[in-house]
């Protein structure tokens, strides 16, 4: 009897810390190339339709204010906004949410981008 209370005790504590852990907003992990771009992906897969438009802006707004931060100029500036990459720039995204990605994205670019209903 004692060893089924034990068991059901530790079955509602994991239930709490897992859930716990569900409820945190996903968080770029940019340790790798391939986590920054996987934790990115689930993180996009996860939001809705005018955050997922607004994701989109952010990658193009951080690119873009990276680029310029970095001095690149012309053709070296048209190749990285050609190709926004989350690898790229996974050092400003590191340990970010989607909301604290979409805030730094409007620090480092006046690009303003319309997200609201019908237009993501």
């Amino acid at each position: 009897m004692l060893g089924t209370w034990r068991v059901a005790v530790g079955i509602i504590a994991l239930g709490i810390s897992s859930g716990a852990a569900a409820g945190q907003a996903a968080r770029i992990d940019a340790s790798t190339d391939s986590s920054a771009q996987a934790s990115w992906d689930k993180m996009f897969v996860e939001s809705n339709d005018e955050t997922k438009c607004k994701l989109r802006a952010a990658l193009l707004q951080i690119t873009s204010g990276t680029a310029v931060e970095k001095g690149l100029r012309g053709i070296s500036l048209h190749a990285a906004m050609q190709d926004p990459s989350v690898a790229r720039i996974k050092d400003k995204l590191s340990d970010l949410s989607a909301e604290q990605t979409i805030e730094l994205g409007q620090q480092l670019s006046p690009m303003q981008v319309d997200c609201g209903p019908g237009k993501a």
